[in-house]
């Protein structure tokens, strides 16, 4: 789900996660972006995740989702024209930083 409040955009959702070992999560976020051009857009984002495994820190096989994680990422969307975009993302890991030392996103979306 997201809600965007004029320049202010704010998103969340609830995963179902089957599988053994595996459960439900949360992961929310809170988003600021701003157009800088006609064709770029910038931003930054604060995220947390609950676990998504059950057991603990260090489980058995589950050593990373089974703790809450928080991070950050900084990010932007590059218009080639209304139907193709660049968009581009890299952050790192605030709470449980082994779970997300350094992470990146370079994705070429259609839209129609």
């Amino acid at each position: 789900m997201q809600k965007d409040f004029g320049k202010w955009t704010t998103y969340g959702g609830y995963w179902f996660n089957p599988g053994p070992g595996n459960k439900g999560y949360w992961f929310t976020g809170w988003l600021l972006q701003r157009r800088v051009a006609d064709d770029l857009l910038l931003g930054g984002e604060v995220f947390h995740q609950t676990a998504s495994t059950t057991g603990g820190p260090g489980s058995v096989g589950y050593p990373l989702g089974s703790r809450d994680s928080t991070g950050f990422n900084l990010a932007g969307v590059y218009d080639f024209s209304e139907q193709y975009h660049l968009l581009f993302s890299a952050g790192r890991g605030l709470q449980n930083v082994s779970t997300t030392q350094f992470s990146y996103y370079l994705g070429l979306p259609w839209t129609f």
